[in-house]
């Protein structure tokens, strides 16, 4: 695995129209590897965005009553 700013440096390359072979022999790197981070497309990661239940969900309701009541401690 190779990290991400050389990745982004193939990219860099690529778009200055070096060929993945080009690319590869400049940063040291094998030419089917430059292909790969080329061909490969940049992914949303998996859990962006994603909404989990809170375990205090089912007692929100008494909690805010408990609240407005002035009950602020924990027992």
């Amino acid at each position: 695995m190779i990290r991400s700013g050389l990745i982004l440096m193939i990219r860099h390359e690529a778009l200055s129209g070096q060929t993945a072979y080009a690319i590869g022999k400049n940063l040291g790197i094998s030419k089917n590897t430059a292909k790969k981070y080329l061909n490969d497309v940049p992914k949303e990661h998996g859990l962006k965005n994603r909404k989990r239940p809170s375990k205090l969900d089912p007692y929100k309701q008494r909690i805010d009553i408990m609240i407005s009541l002035g009950i602020l401690t924990a027992q």
